[in-house]
């Protein structure tokens, strides 16, 4: 199975957040373990969990509503996010979508 930093999933049912206006760099990928690509989301709103990427002091979190190598609209943009897992505030409109993270370091 070809392991992806992109995964898409379906929705049963945004918020737009952001952090503060720290600079930090980015410091690598890391690997997203939930949910899966092309898995149906019951929960809603989703939780989404990623594994940690050493030295990374946070995260930033982006859900789509189509790839992130083609035209999309971001659902999502969570930056500066302390935690390997994050839960949206309000309920995500049914639909395929699709989210990536990016670790931080510095500041």
């Amino acid at each position: 199975m070809r392991q992806s930093t992109k995964a898409a999933f379906i929705l049963t049912a945004i918020l737009l957040t952001s952090c503060t206006s720290r600079v930090l760099d980015r410091i690598g990928t890391p690997a997203l373990i939930s949910p899966e690509d092309g898995v149906t989301i019951i929960e809603n709103p989703p939780a989404f969990f990623w594994h940690r990427v050493a030295d990374a002091v946070a995260y930033n979190l982006q859900v789509a509503d189509g790839p992130f190598d083609t035209p999309h609209t971001l659902i999502l943009d969570v930056s500066c996010h302390p935690d390997t897992n994050y839960v949206p505030f309000t309920v995500i409109e049914t639909g395929t979508y699709y989210w990536r993270a990016q670790a931080l370091q510095g500041g």
